[in-house]
């Protein structure tokens, strides 16, 4: 009966601790908290845009579902999407992970061909796709941009330096989040520049040294690539949705994405270059970093070969979860017979409730060496 109880608390601690490890398979495509992610709703996620998106109509998802021994939820590889490049945008916001060349040339060709794309990013990968794209020599400058023109510190600067456009037409101040900037292309035209008192802070350190390059530095950029269009931002969090509601942020983005969608019938948000957590990429996408993946199976076999070698561990462990987790009202201290059959069920029950009656333990002072011989 102790027995059975206390492997039922086992089980019961074990398939506890694997939900908690994989909640987020049932949910990742329904939310998470990934920079820059369209299924975030957080502070830092950039879900009001693909809402406003699929609200027009236009939203191209980019899950899919695979069939084989079991229907799979999986998103979308960017060299997947067969919409017309005349008719279609492809939105890039914060990418992490490098671009291969199978993805450089599907985007190369998608612009060629007509298509637009908007890459906004400060320290991402998104020099991965600009220098493997042979009509551009844009790129962002990987140092961080601050100004002396500031919400609250430089790296949140203010710019108002806005050159007139269809995408800038309501825009006059931009609340800047620790942005990059752009060295543009010699055919691009930059919209949006920072205040004549911006540098690059080269040094990393936070402060405006006299060799580091200072005036204004373009933000926004929109050129012609073939017969498309490519539009650069190097701060994507003006873009995510604690930062729309300041200054002008909102403006600037409904005009943009305004601009991107006004002749096109398909906007697609590509998420396959987001980092998202352990488990997603191992169950979802396939990918895991070894390293981690290696740690985490010699946490749980050294955990496993605790619970083996001391049967007690697991026992406390129980004790603690039922009063702190199942909030059960301990009763005092527990029958020593219980606690040396959860630890020796092979032991006769009765002859200890024996020798317990004839030798009771009434204070704590004989509770402490009971303890020590049972660790």
């Amino acid at each position: 009966m102790v027995k059975m109880k206390s492997i039922t608390l086992y089980i019961i601690m074990v398939s506890m601790i694997l939900f908690m490890l994989f909640i987020s398979m049932a949910t990742p495509m329904v939310t998470n908290s990934a920079d820059f992610s369209i299924y975030n709703p957080g502070w830092n996620g950039c879900s009001n845009l693909a809402r406003r998106t699929y609200e027009s109509g236009k939203f191209i998802p980019n899950l899919q579902l695979e069939s084989g021994d079991d229907i799979q939820v999986v998103q979308r590889g960017l060299t997947t999407y067969r919409q017309p490049p005349r008719a279609s945008a492809l939105i890039f916001l914060g990418p992490e992970r490098a671009f291969t060349s199978h993805e450089i040339a599907f985007v190369h060709n998608f612009l060629d061909r007509g298509g637009m794309v908007l890459l906004a990013d400060d320290f991402g990968s998104g020099n991965t796709l600009l220098r493997g794209l042979k009509g551009t020599s844009s790129a962002f400058l990987q140092f961080p941009l601050l100004d002396l023109s500031f919400e609250k510190n430089p790296h949140f600067g203010v710019a108002y330096n806005i050159r007139g456009h269809e995408i800038t037409g309501n825009t006059t101040r931009v609340l800047l989040n620790k942005p990059a900037a752009i060295s543009p292309d010699e055919n691009a035209t930059a919209l949006i520049y920072s205040s004549r008192a911006s540098w690059l802070d080269r040094n990393f350190n936070g402060l405006r040294d006299e060799n580091e390059p200072t005036g204004e530095f373009p933000l926004l950029t929109v050129e012609k690539y073939g017969n498309g269009t490519l539009i650069l931002l190097s701060d994507p969090s003006v873009l995510i949705n604690s930062m729309l509601g300041k200054m002008d942020n909102n403006a600037l983005a409904e005009d943009l994405f305004g601009y991107i969608s006004r002749e096109r019938e398909n906007v697609i948000f590509s998420e396959s270059h987001r980092d998202y957590n352990l488990v997603y990429n191992i169950v979802f996408d396939m990918r895991y970093p070894p390293k981690t993946l290696t740690l985490a199976a010699a946490f749980i076999a050294i955990i496993t070969t605790v619970f083996i070698v001391d049967p007690g561990y697991k026992e406390r462990t129980a004790r603690v979860i039922r009063k702190y987790i199942f909030r059960e009202k301990m009763k005092g201290p527990e029958d020593p017979v219980t606690k040396l059959l959860n630890n020796h069920p092979h032991w006769d029950e009765h002859k200890l409730k024996m020798i317990r009656d004839r030798f009771p333990v009434h204070t704590k002072q004989r509770d402490d060496p009971f303890e020590r011989n049972e660790e």
